[in-house]
């Protein structure tokens, strides 16, 4: 009988001593993996939202052991609980940080117990996010209910995708969405854990495409190197089958080059928006500028870019005594620009409330283009463009014989540029930026040029326009010439709301005066504080 009490008081003694050391152990574990993580949580970057020492104390405290008597007093039964909540992961700013990677607690060695990590990549309309996990290895289990590597994003493209074993998860992608990555990791059996590397790119289409995104881009093939050196179309099909009617869609030139136009025609090379109302047909340099497009109630919109050869011309000539007549010394290019395109493609639904994009405002009804600063620029079509003057380089010692020569606006414009009204501001005045910023219908030396009488092919209009500092001058609406200005040269104000710049050209630049080098013009626009404007408003309204 002694002995029997001893055996059982010896048992009881050994589980109870190892009771005490496995609690011990478990909670030096939390400890150990509480440090971890404040170290973790001490290495994200601005961009990230750290842990706090909060969450710390209530997940280290979740990793310690519950221990449970049993009706037999003298064995004691050991369990984890998982928390409910993360205690790991952070967020990841996608539009900054381009690249990066993730990885399980731990990495590259075994991750701890009990572990619920949650990650947010985020992202946007207009952005394609990529995760290729390079090294996988997940406890396995039955529907991987135990550990496991969870993706989802915010979209529901991809919805609760579960991973686990030795096998590495296809590479993933999606388009304007945020990416969820969870991970949970339960009392059993650990192994190495992940890492996968995230890129965000923008997304982007080419000739041939139908694109159905809220915001992409549409480039050129192979950009950005130039486009081949010959007959092409190049098309893209806008589909407006959006969740939400779309009502607009704006196109931002963020590079664009094309042959120039002669003489105001895109005969060479041209830039089509087949859409509800007439849209200018663009070509030559254009990076820079912007066109809102009435989509209202259509199924898609197709863009159509049309480019030609360049060819080069004669220069010089000299006697071929075997063909007795002559032909040409060399043979140069007048135009030698690189010829690409990137404009960014985004889709403005008739219902702003339910846009993403705060940054891209809807434009009021009958605007190409829209400012909403209260200062900026804006300039006409092919503004800046030029090429080398080789039409008279036949006879090799003409004057003119290479010049460099703006090739100047465009033909069959009418179209307004339009700047938002804020309160409290009552006025708006357009100054050019340079001396040769404004040729508009004329030759050059010919100057300011305003009223019906004067600006009837090529001009502005701008309402009820005034030139400071003129004395008893009265409003004119019509600016042209080569240079800005209400009878003297200088700044327009305006007083008249909206604020609106309708651009007017005709159909040729021969027929009613010789404009062949009228480059258009490039105007700073500045919103006038009411208390500003009550000085002109006598004069304006006289």
């Amino acid at each position: 009988l002694v002995l029997v009490e001893m055996k059982w008081i010896t048992f009881i003694l050994i589980g109870t001593l190892f009771a005490t050391a496995f609690s011990k152990h478990i909670a030096d574990k939390g400890r150990k993996i509480k440090h971890h993580f404040r170290q973790e949580n001490n290495k994200r970057s601005q961009t990230e939202s750290p842990l706090t020492d909060t969450t710390f104390k209530r997940n280290a405290d979740d990793l310690s052991t519950a221990l449970t008597e049993t009706s037999d007093k003298h064995v004691t039964e050991v369990t984890t609980r998982v928390p409910e909540i993360p205690n790991c992961g952070y967020e990841v700013n996608g539009l900054s940080e381009k690249s990066g990677s993730i990885s399980s607690p731990g990495y590259p060695n075994d991750y701890p117990d009990s572990q619920f990590c949650l990650w947010k990549i985020k992202t946007g309309p207009g952005k394609k996010l990529k995760l290729n996990f390079t090294d996988f290895e997940v406890s396995g289990s039955e529907n991987c209910e135990g550990d496991r590597v969870v993706v989802s994003s915010s979209g529901g493209s991809l919805q609760d995708m579960h991973y686990c074993g030795t096998s590495s998860p296809p590479v993933l992608e999606v388009q304007g969405e945020d990416l969820i990555l969870e991970f949970r990791s339960n009392e059993a059996d650990k192994c190495k854990g992940f890492k996968v590397n995230f890129e965000v790119n923008d997304i982007e289409f080419s000739c041939g495409t139908v694109a159905s995104a809220v915001q992409f881009l549409f480039q050129s093939p192979d950009y950005p190197e130039a486009i081949l050196n010959e007959t092409a179309e190049c098309t893209i099909d806008i589909s407006h089958e959006c969740e939400v009617p779309i009502c607009q869609i704006r196109l931002d030139f963020l590079d664009f080059e094309l042959q120039p136009p002669e003489r105001g025609d895109c005969n060479l090379d041209a830039f089509v928006v087949r859409a509800n109302e007439p849209v200018p047909t663009l070509c030559g340099v254009n990076s820079g500028q912007h066109m809102y497009i009435n989509v209202k109630d259509r199924a898609s919109t197709s863009i159509h870019v049309l480019t030609s050869p360049v060819f080069p011309k004669p220069v010089g000539h000299k006697l071929d005594k075997s063909l007795q007549f002559d032909i040409a010394e060399d043979w140069e290019f007048e135009y030698n620009g690189t010829r690409r395109w990137r404009v960014k493609v985004t889709q403005i639904p008739c219902d702003c409330s339910k846009f993403e994009l705060a940054d891209v405002p809807r434009a009021p009804s009958g605007c190409l283009q829209y400012f909403t600063d209260i200062r900026n620029t804006f300039r006409s079509f092919n503004f800046g463009g030029t090429k080398r003057l080789l039409e008279s380089c036949w006879l090799a010692d003409d004057e003119n014989c290479g010049k460099e020569v703006e090739t100047g606006h465009l033909n069959n414009l009418d179209y307004s540029v339009c700047v938002e009204q804020r309160p409290n501001y009552c006025g708006i005045t357009y100054t050019t930026t340079s001396n040769v910023s404004f040729a508009m219908t004329g030759m050059d030396g010919i100057g300011n040029m305003f009223g019906i009488a004067s600006c009837q092919s090529d001009y502005i209009h701008i309402p009820q326009g005034i030139t400071p500092n003129v004395v008893n001058g009265k409003p004119h609406d019509r600016f042209c010439g080569t240079a800005l200005g209400n009878y003297a040269i200088g700044p327009i104000v305006s007083l008249s709301k909206p604020f609106n710049v309708q651009v007017i050209a005709d159909e040729d630049e021969i027929s009613t005066t010789e404009d062949v080098e009228n480059s258009g013009f490039e105007l700073l626009y500045q919103l006038l504080p009411c208390s500003a404007s009550e000085s002109f408003q006598g004069r304006i309204s006289s």
